[in-house]
């Protein structure tokens, strides 16, 4: 997988109609993509980048999937919340 990163520029009207007052923002975007659809993604990116400027780096993902005993305390934890039940006094 690869990481597509670049700046998109945006303008709004804070103003109104008949006083404009444009804003610019730069905002920073990202985009995954595989080897197949790297080429399309660039593409588009050159579109929509400030000076049609990107950089691509390699993504790994590095999240660990949760454990089964990470998935049963968010699941008590929720419904402990959602039950209004205060559980604190149970950590170990």
């Amino acid at each position: 997988m690869k990481k597509i990163l670049y700046l998109s520029e945006r303008k709004v009207n804070a103003g109104t109609e008949e006083i404009p007052k444009i804003e610019t923002s730069m905002i920073q975007c990202s985009i995954l993509a595989s080897e197949q659809t790297l080429d399309a993604q660039i593409a588009f990116v050159i579109k929509e980048a400030y000076n049609g400027e990107y950089t691509v780096e390699d993504f790994h993902d590095s999240i660990t999937p949760p454990t089964e005993t990470d998935k049963l305390r968010s699941d008590v934890d929720y419904l402990s919340m959602m039950a209004g039940i205060d559980l604190s006094a149970l950590e170990v």
